[in-house]
């Protein structure tokens, strides 16, 4: 066994102790790394603001002090027993296997390393073992493998600044529910996002403004409460039992499969009670119709057997009116899309709304208003005079100065058509010849379910 002392690691610079080396007492600076390799042995080494250190599998870090801003990397096999992470300081890798650890105190040892409070961790709780009130901050991860529990974690990212971008950019912590993993009585911060994947469950969880909860599909949550600016999203396939969406919460990926429901008032789907003002990117499946429902950011999708009355789609939102859907009386400000065997009837479009009615798609008895625009409409026989305040065609009456896509077939003939905005003309096979003109879509377009803040 070689044994070395002192030294100061620093910028730029990576020194390895190697295998049957014991080093004690190095200095890391900013931009220095050390790195312990199998068989090798660092003691009591001072990682400094930037610098780091990384034990690899079968390599030791013992009693080693990590200052705010160190960072210190444990490979699954390694060993950094004694070591202290001051606040700020993070370190990585760590693994609860056993037992129950109650993180609420000023310092908290896990796999042989004092934690303080406010020290950033990467751990994974494993079968048979449960940790409490542990606080997961900036990019700290805590990862429930099956059979491990979580109880009361607190979770919260930050703002730091990005040289290579020259901007502040979000940091997430992160609480990774895997499956057979249990997360219970979880509270998302700003910035604290809850991923519960495939077998994994979390229970009362709270998502507060800026934190979110992810349900990915196969995987459980039951009780969740949405406060106003928090985000709760459920992948096909997710399950939720009960919970709640409070004023200026949002919820994306409900499924409404049987019954009535008025959104107009609190209601409830899947178990989940919508207060009023909550967002909500809902589907309605056959067998079952809503009413009243505002988008308010969220949006509609109206499936095979789906009913939606007296909708109200906002700027910026969309109504998917799929094959075998049926929307009643729809106040567009956003954008309706009647899918083919789609049909939407009374729809009224405002100024800045718009409906798409692709081929075989049906719409009846609606007004485009003033500013509107509604692309898709065919005229197959008869005429139609469009120089008065008015006009009807294809069922929609069109009122001046909104924007029509229409199309004319032969047999059918059009007068004082005026093009507006975003209108367009085509004629078809008239005399002989066949005169097209491309419908133009309104540029920058965007269709968005729920907006979905996390980009990890």
């Amino acid at each position: 066994m070689v044994t070395s002392s002192g030294g100061t690691v620093s910028n730029g610079v990576t020194e390895i102790v190697s295998s049957g080396v014991v080093w004690s007492g190095i200095t890391v600076n900013y931009g220095g790394v050390v790195e312990v390799a199998s068989g090798g042995v660092a003691l009591a080494t001072v990682v400094s603001d930037g610098g780091g250190v990384e034990v690899m599998s079968g390599g030791a870090a013992s009693d080693a002090t990590l200052d705010s801003g160190a960072y210190a990397y444990v490979w699954s096999g390694g060993i950094a027993s004694g070591t202290v992470a001051k606040s700020g300081a993070e370190i990585d890798g760590l693994i609860l296997a056993s037992g129950t650890v109650s993180a609420g105190s000023a310092q908290t040892v896990i796999d042989g390393v004092t934690l303080d409070n406010g020290a950033i961790v990467g751990l994974a709780v494993t079968s048979g073992a449960t940790i409490s009130g542990l606080a997961v901050v900036e990019s700290g991860v805590l990862t429930l493998s099956s059979g491990g529990v979580a109880s009361g974690a607190t979770v919260s990212g930050s703002m730091v600044y990005d040289a290579t971008v020259m901007s502040m950019v979000p940091v997430y912590g992160t609480v990774d529910v895997a499956s057979g993993g249990v997360a219970d009585g979880t509270i998302l911060n700003s910035l604290g996002v809850q991923d519960v994947e495939n077998g994994g469950a979390a229970y009362g969880t709270t998502v507060g403004s800026g934190g979110e909860e992810d349900v990915d599909s196969g995987g459980m949550a039951s009780g969740t409460i949405v406060d106003s600016s928090g985000y709760f999203f459920i992948s096909s396939g997710g399950i939720v039992a009960g919970g709640q969406v409070n004023n200026g919460g949002v919820i994306n990926g409900l499924i409404l499969s049987s019954g009535t429901v008025s959104a107009g008032i609190a209601y409830t789907v899947e178990g989940v009670t919508i207060e009023p003002g909550a967002t909500v990117g809902l589907t309605v499946v056959s067998g079952a119709d809503v009413s009243g429902f505002v988008t308010l950011g969220g949006s509609l999708i109206l499936s095979a057997g789906g009913i939606g009355v007296g909708t109200t789609v906002d700027y910026g939102d969309v109504n998917d009116v799929e094959s075998g859907g049926l929307a009643s009386g729809t106040m567009v400000y956003g954008w309706q899309d009647v899918l083919s065997g789609g049909v939407a009837s009374g729809t009224t479009v405002a100024f800045g709304g718009e409906v798409d009615v692709e081929a075989g798609g049906l719409v009846s008895g609606g007004v485009v208003s003033s500013g509107g625009a509604i692309s898709g409409l065919v005229l197959s026989s008869g005429t139609v005079s469009a120089g008065g305040g008015s006009a009807v065609i294809d069922g929609m009456t069109i009122n001046a100065a909104a924007s029509v896509g229409l199309t004319v077939l032969a047999g059918a003939t059009i007068s004082n058509f005026t093009v507006n905005g975003s209108s367009v003309l085509e004629l078809f096979w008239r005399g002989g010849r066949q005169h097209r003109r491309q419908w133009r879509r309104r540029d920058g377009r965007e269709r968005r379910l729920c907006q979905r803040r996390h980009n990890r």
